[in-house]
């Protein structure tokens, strides 16, 4: 249910649409697309979608006391089997009136809001995160609840804004071109930040011209004195940015962050604008996404002292790279990385797990799952990961699931790999796939860090479960690759 509310003639200019019947002269009506929320005082959004269309509730929503709903006007028809008591606004496409109401109510809600708009291959909704938590403790901040990006979680996110929010982060996702710039113009940015781009819809896309196309619409919906944000190290996204967008342009670089170290402990930190800057977790990866928030900071007048708490204490969501101890296992750790992956976000992940410190005599096992929607170069992709891990220092086992995840498993031994590889092509794989799979390589469960990440088809956080049974069973002959 929204915070937005609306007269009905408010509605109807907002979205050009044509009323079917006399509307109500009074009222202030809530917008909701789920028929099981309608309540008094609600308009219901009927939305359509692969296995169903909301105009087969609009009877419903009647009988659940809404006062009135948009119609599709390829379905106006259905209108004369509807009570009369429910208004009724005809629309080209009840989704794009939506996002008409969701746009008039960021204008209602006028300059004293800043909206910051992001989006990017990997990483956003844990730079959304981390935004706000960073700016929460310094002003009324709301954001995107989870990873609701899409055009009806953008309508949620900005009809559920509070009047005395001052900073609303809106996450953006796509799935081809043509998809952020709606969201964006409905959300009138007046900072858009794009992370960075890499292969993750390569296959949708087909190229990362057409990725960082379609990551740029961001830009489309700046206010005139807006500030765009990119990844400065990203030299095609640079050139994109500048093609759309001709005002206010920053860009973070790894390389503005000096003195870097890592902790025992997992964390790291490093020196930025003159102020040291202490993580919870470690990888490029986490730095990169602390300065794009110091770079928003920055625009928005802040010190980077003023963050440094908030960012210190800062931990991804979960399934995002978090370090975990596994319940009834001596010193048994794994990095719950599983809630998806691309090439570009799998090395980040592996580099910052590799790279982190463990103590003398614990072991590093890696369970990789497949990396879904790269197209044509889906094989040579996860051949080139195989070639890298087979080179890369401190793993002790590499096991991969999932039918395309054979084409690692299949590179990194032909590269040589001086370590045991194990490969299960069922996805999702069975629950105790891990504990097995470890106890058969001839490797204990204790004093042992695990890797997870694998595009989200691949399920690989059910391994976790599995890991908790018991698994005192010693391995007499290894049954690796």
């Amino acid at each position: 249910m929204s915070t937005a509310r609306f007269s009905a003639q408010e509605l109807l200019r907002a979205t050009s649409g044509r009323a079917l019947r006399p509307l109500p002269p009074e009222g202030a009506f809530s917008l909701t697309s789920d028929s099981r929320a309608i309540a008094p005082q609600s308009w219901f959004v009927p939305l359509a979608g692969e296995r169903f269309d909301g105009h087969d509730f609009l009877a419903d929503a009647a009988r659940l006391g809404a006062a009135g709903a948009f119609i599709s006007e390829a379905r106006a028809s259905v209108a004369d089997s509807l009570p009369e008591s429910l208004a009724l606004i005809a629309v080209p496409d009840p989704l794009m009136a939506y996002l008409d109401a969701a746009a008039a109510y960021r204008r209602r809600l006028g300059d004293g809001l800043t909206a910051l708009a992001l989006t990017g291959s990997s990483g956003k909704t844990t730079v959304k995160e981390m935004l706000a938590a960073a700016f929460a403790p310094l002003m009324p901040t709301q954001a995107t609840a989870r990873n609701f990006n899409n055009e009806i979680g953008v309508c949620q996110t900005l009809l559920a804004t509070e009047a005395h929010t001052r900073l609303l982060i809106v996450e953006m996702g796509m799935r081809g071109l043509n998809q952020i710039r709606p969201l964006s113009c409905a959300t009138q940015p007046d900072i858009a930040l794009v992370t960075n781009i890499g292969p993750a819809h390569l296959g949708m896309l087909g190229s990362m011209a057409a990725i960082a196309q379609a990551k740029c619409e961001i830009f489309e919906g700046l206010k005139p004195d807006g500030l765009a944000i990119v990844h400065g190290d990203d030299s095609l996204l640079r050139h994109q940015a500048a093609r759309v967008w001709k005002g206010r342009l920053e860009a973070f670089s790894l390389q503005d962050a000096c003195d870097r170290s890592v902790s025992a402990d997992g964390g790291q930190s490093f020196i930025w604008d003159g102020c040291r800057i202490t993580l919870g977790e470690a990888g490029d990866h986490r730095i990169l996404n602390a300065l794009a928030v110091l770079t928003v900071g920055r625009a928005m007048g802040y010190q980077p002292s003023a963050l440094q708490p908030a960012l210190q204490a800062f931990r991804a969501p979960d399934g995002r790279g978090g370090r975990q101890a596994i319940a009834g296992l001596t010193n048994a750790w794994v990095v719950n990385d599983a809630y998806n992956a691309n090439p570009a976000s799998m090395c980040a992940g592996l580099q910052a797990f590799l790279q982190t410190p463990v103590p003398a005599g614990m072991r590093r096992a890696l369970a990789l799952g497949a990396m879904k929607e790269l197209g044509p170069e889906a094989r040579a992709l996860h051949e080139a990961l195989g070639v890298w891990l087979a080179e890369a220092p401190g793993i002790d086992l590499l096991m991969t699931f999932g039918e395309e995840a054979a084409w690692t498993a299949s590179a990194a031994q032909a590269a040589g790999a001086s370590f045991p590889i194990r490969h299960t092509a069922q996805e999702p794989p069975p629950a105790d796939a891990l504990a097995r799979g470890l106890r058969e390589c001839g490797i204990a469960l204790r004093d042992v860090s695990i890797f997870l990440k694998g595009s989200r088809a691949c399920r690989l956080e059910t391994l976790i479960d599995g890991l908790c049974a018991d698994a005192a069973v010693p391995c007499e002959e290894p049954a690796c690759l």
